[in-house]
């Protein structure tokens, strides 16, 4: 495809890939920090540079063209390569560095790994930030590869050549329940498991391994509480005669500061892999390469 390319610049090529990313004006004018007429007179250059609608309105969303399509790889390749050259050549000292780095975790991963990561970061970096987002599973490689995560943490396997994945810590799912529980005390088995009521977790974030194993074993449980999130979770298992399932790490951390008591699950169950994924090392600035480190051996010296 030829085209004179008169005026046109990065921030083009940025709009441009941001537009086909989020198929719309308004969200790409949001994830850029401009304003809408900025990105619709960006958009209107593009038109004209490329000769070519490049985006067409259908319903909520602008789909890309034939031209758009095509372009897209090339672009999003060259600026991916400018950004990697610029980050990789700029010097990282941890003590007086003052970046802000983001990790995505689950509320449960929040309980079990930050205070280890934060304890690392202010011994070794005082001066940086670290911004934790909520984990959305589907879209972590995504977000790692467009640079709005530098690192996440998940125990759902996360297959694709694009990211580098390290095992940082390996759980096991344990069963809680109140320490006044009126019939279950030190031990469960299968039969009184299937008995009591449950509390089942239903996020993306995983944990349904063990209630996969008990579907498969005929257990019929009653569900009292289905929920995505864990923060209420000790204080609902407390308050009432409710089983649920957790990993181990995260039960000690909830017993710290409720009444539980923890049981082995009743079934056989595999051993729980979390995994920290982030961009490969060749890919990463020093920072990112630095902090990547920093969060295994944080995670792996507990």
């Amino acid at each position: 495809m030829a085209v004179i390319m008169n005026d046109f610049d990065l921030n083009m090529v940025k709009t441009f890939c941001v537009l086909y990313e989020e198929r719309g004006v308004t969200r790409a004018a949001e994830v850029l920090q401009l304003t809408q007429p900025t990105v619709s007179h960006t958009l209107k250059n593009l038109r004209r540079q490329f000769r070519d609608e490049l985006f067409i309105r259908s319903g909520r969303y602008m789909e890309p063209t034939h031209t758009a399509d095509m372009l897209y790889p090339r672009l999003k390749g060259g600026l991916t390569q400018i950004a990697e050259a610029t980050v990789r050549s700029m010097p990282f000292a941890p003590q007086n560095a003052e970046n802000a780095f983001t990790l995505w975790l689950s509320d449960i991963g929040e309980l079990s790994f930050l205070p280890p990561i934060m304890r690392a970061l202010s011994r070794q970096a005082p001066k940086v930030r670290l911004d934790v987002e909520p984990l959305e599973v589907s879209r972590v490689a995504d977000a790692l590869v467009r640079g709005d995560a530098d690192a996440a943490i998940l125990s759902p396997l996360i297959s694709t050549d694009r990211l580098e994945r390290t095992i940082v810590r390996q759980d096991e799912y344990v069963v809680i329940a109140s320490a006044d529980h009126p019939r279950v005390q030190c031990t469960l088995s299968t039969e009184q498991y299937a008995r009591e009521s449950h509390i089942r977790m239903t996020s993306e974030v995983g944990h349904d391994i063990p209630e996969i194993l008990a579907d498969r074993a005929g257990l019929k449980r009653r569900d009292v509480l289905r929920i995505s999130r864990f923060a209420a979770l000790p204080t609902v298992v407390h308050e009432t005669e409710a089983l649920a399932v957790v990993p181990r790490l995260a039960a000690e951390q909830m017993m710290e500061s409720s009444n539980l008591q923890v049981l082995p699950f009743p079934l056989p169950i595999p051993a729980m892999e979390v995994s920290l994924y982030h961009l490969p090392p060749a890919r990463q600035s020093e920072a990112q390469r630095w902090f990547s480190e920093l969060v295994k051996r944080a995670l792996s010296a507990r």
